[in-house]
């Protein structure tokens, strides 16, 4: 009887606690050596992924096809024909893609499952330390954070595996409720200020803050890159001022590769927005000092690493305060933990940055939470 009555409660820690693991990563500290460039290898398993979507949904067309030649019930042909319509849409061949990049068969994103327990013939790969051994220490540390995403490498981004299922998971997301709401208002600035808005809220919430005190502002670059990214999957859009070819076209009801999307056209969601050292996080009361103390001693060793200077990461931060130019939902600076203090020429910086009009000319998006709008690294 008693296992009976707490039995499920013991099954939604659990569950909770794995959930929690993969939500956060630290990219303060750094591994012994240089981590290799899986860069090739993610653009290879993406297209790997968009060829099985493909398959798929061609295959499913097809046999759509099939049934309502070959049935004399006219309920039936209309039913399949209409089936077979629905697979030559963008929803179609989106979700596809999602089915396959995060439903891969495995309990976590497939994509950064892929990358966190994948064989990668050159090594070192990853970089996983235990929490307690990471920038979380031990005293402030949150109980469920019991493990934490490891650092990868890709075209010479470091930033943290989690960021992968943001991409893939939470970017599907994102791109429901803004197709959604281009259907109902046809409003593009209002579809790009909804969907962040979103994100903030489960940034605020379950997410973030409610449950380990953290406000990724590198979850939000990553959710918003990954709607940028379901997009660009049938359409062309403008990214830092270039025009992106779509990744597939449909030609004679036929979904396949487009050659003109280039052959690395992963490379521009993969961006120093990712990294949790570079794009600092807002962090909750008693965390931050913890992570505080922690980001201090491991500065001078992460400049070093990385061959940076504090002038350098000061003009950094303010820049990816926005995604190529546009809004994506950064907390701003206050109860930022950074390893240098925006300084004043930082304040003016980012507030220089978040001025300037968008590369895309319905992402006015301007929604923040109620700490945006200050500068200041707080206590």
């Amino acid at each position: 009887m008693v296992i009976g009555r707490y039995g499920g409660c013991v099954v939604c820690v659990v569950m909770l606690a794995r959930w929690c693991a993969a939500l956060e990563t630290d990219q303060f500290t750094t591994p012994p050596k240089p981590l290799v460039d899986l860069g090739a290898e993610f653009q290879q398993e993406v297209v790997r992924s968009l060829e099985t979507a493909v398959g798929r949904v061609n295959e499913q067309y097809h046999e759509h096809m099939t049934k309502a030649e070959r049935t004399s019930f006219q309920f039936i042909r209309k039913s399949e024909l209409e089936k077979a319509a629905d697979r030559l849409t963008e929803a179609a061949i989106a979700r596809a893609v999602f089915d396959v990049t995060v439903r891969g068969g495995t309990a976590q994103c497939y994509m950064e499952a892929w990358v966190r327990y994948g064989e990668f013939e050159r090594q070192p790969m990853k970089f996983d330390p235990w929490p307690r051994e990471s920038v979380y220490g031990t005293i402030y540390r949150p109980i469920l954070m019991v493990i934490i995403s490891p650092t990868v490498n890709f075209n010479g981004i470091y930033f943290g595996s989690d960021k992968l299922g943001h991409l893939f998971e939470q970017g599907y997301e994102y791109y429901e409720v803004f197709t959604e709401e281009m259907k109902n208002s046809g409003d593009e600035a209002a579809a790009y200020r909804k969907v962040v808005k979103l994100g903030i809220d489960q940034e605020n919430g379950f997410f973030g803050m409610a449950i380990d005190s953290v406000y990724s502002n590198g979850d939000m670059a990553a959710n918003y890159a990954g709607l940028k990214f379901y997009l660009n999957l049938t359409r062309p859009i403008v990214i830092d001022g270039a025009r992106r070819e779509p990744m597939l076209v449909l030609e004679n009801n036929q979904w396949r590769l487009n050659p003109a999307a280039g052959g690395d056209f992963m490379r521009v969601y993969i961006t120093e927005h990712l990294s949790e050292a570079m794009n600092p996080s807002k962090y909750g009361w008693p965390l931050r000092l913890g992570v505080r103390s922690n980001v201090k001693k491991m500065t001078p060793r992460w400049m070093a690493f990385f061959g940076s200077t504090p002038e350098r990461e000061r003009k950094r931060m303010a820049e990816l305060t926005r995604w190529y130019g546009q809004e994506y939902g950064h907390s701003g600076f206050e109860k930022v933990v950074a390893m240098v203090e925006p300084a004043e020429q930082a304040t003016a910086a980012a507030k220089a940055e978040r001025a300037k009009p968008n590369s895309d000319s319905a992402a006015n998006n301007e929604p923040r939470d109620s700490g945006q709008e200050s500068i200041s690294v707080g206590g």
